[in-house]
C-alpha cells in the first residue's frame, strides 16, 4: 500500500467524507473573529470620542436664540424702492459738481467731464512723447547726440 492510500485509509473510508473535525482550527478562527470585533468596537468608540471632542461647545446661556418661524436678519419689505433710491443716489453722485474738501481744493466733477479731462491729459502726454521721439530721431539722423542743439539752432537762439 502506498503512502497516499495508507494516509486516506486512516482518515476516511473510501467514498466518504472525513469523520473527524479539526477543532483547533475552529477555535483559532473564532478567537480571531472575536479579536477583530473587539478591535472594531474599540476603533468606533475612539471615533465617537474624537467627534465629541471636535464638536463646538454650545453657545452661552445668555445668547439670544432664534425661534421657529422668526427670520433673521429681517428682509427689506420693498426691495425695488430701495434699489431705485440707491441707483438715484449713485446717478446724483456721478453727474454733479460738489466740494469734497474746499480748504484742500478737492472737488467732485461729473464722470463724463472727468473722462474727457483724463483723455485730454493722456493725449497731451502722448503728443509730448511723440514730439520728443521725433526730435531725438531727427538729431540722430543728422549725426548729433540727442539733447544737444545743432549749430543752426544755437545761432537762432542768440
Amino acid at each position: 500500500m502506498t503512502d497516499y492510500q495508507h494516509h486516506h485509509d486512516r482518515r476516511q473510508s473510501p467514498g466518504h467524507e472525513p469523520n473527524t473535525v479539526r477543532t483547533p482550527y475552529i477555535v483559532v478562527g473564532l478567537l480571531a473573529i472575536g479579536v477583530l470585533m473587539a478591535a472594531a468596537v474599540g476603533f468606533s468608540y475612539g471615533l465617537v470620542r474624537v467627534a465629541q471632542w471636535m464638536r463646538p461647545s454650545p453657545p452661552p446661556a445668555d445668547t439670544p436664540r432664534i425661534e421657529a418661524g422668526q427670520v433673521e436678519p429681517s428682509l427689506d419689505p420693498d426691495q425695488r424702492a430701495t434699489l431705485a433710491k440707491l441707483r438715484a443716489d449713485e446717478e446724483r453722485i456721478l453727474n454733479r459738481y460738489e466740494w469734497i474738501d474746499q480748504d484742500e481744493g478737492v472737488a467732485r466733477i461729473p464722470i463724463d467731464r472727468a473722462i474727457e479731462f483724463v483723455a485730454a491729459q493722456n493725449n497731451a502726454a502722448q503728443n509730448d512723447a511723440a514730439r520728443d521721439d521725433a526730435a531725438q530721431n531727427g538729431a540722430a539722423r543728422n549725426g548729433e547726440t540727442p539733447g544737444k542743439a545743432s549749430e543752426g539752432e544755437k545761432n537762432d537762439d542768440q
